[in-house]
């Protein structure tokens, strides 16, 4: 499942799942047709002719959303390990305005 990586792909830094993240409308309107397609070829009978695939049962899908998520999860343990880069402000957390140096900027 591609959503998971695409949601991961989108900085080398800061937060996976960001404010910004959620105002990016084309984004989550190609996850949801992407997401919408796949679960078409799985259960619409015509669509499991075409593309040769069966039902999968809940817990199937729940086993594809975890696998998928070890990538989010791998995402989030290798940041956490990485150090910040110089000036990214992510060592002092999110409300960190302090710029390289540790000193706030002027108004």
């Amino acid at each position: 499942m591609c959503h998971v990586h695409a949601l991961s792909a989108r900085a080398d830094d800061g937060p996976l799942l960001g404010r910004y993240q959620f105002r990016n409308r084309a984004l989550w309107l190609c996850l949801a047709g992407v997401l919408a397609v796949q679960v078409a070829v799985v259960h619409l009978p015509w669509a499991r002719t075409v593309f040769g695939t069966v039902p999968l049962t809940v817990t199937q899908w729940a086993l594809c959303l975890g696998t998928a998520s070890t990538v989010l999860l791998a995402e989030l343990v290798l940041r956490a390990l990485r150090p910040a880069p110089r000036g990214s402000g992510r060592a002092g957390g999110p409300l960190d305005v302090s710029g390289p140096t540790g000193v706030p900027p002027r108004p």
